[in-house]
């Protein structure tokens, strides 16, 4: 997975199945970054500890 994230954060890749959480990283030094749910739906799930 680490290979996707640089190439993400470079971006070198087009697309990749993130959390969301990794999204904001990559974000955070790849503004050109979006994050899409699909128009059919998905399951969202809230972990807390």
């Amino acid at each position: 997975m680490d290979e996707i994230f640089e190439k993400m954060q470079s971006g070198s890749a087009a697309i990749g199945a993130y959390y969301y959480g990794d999204y904001l990283t990559m974000a955070d030094i790849n503004p050109d970054l979006a994050f899409c749910l699909p128009e059919e739906g998905t399951r969202l799930n809230l972990a807390s500890n």
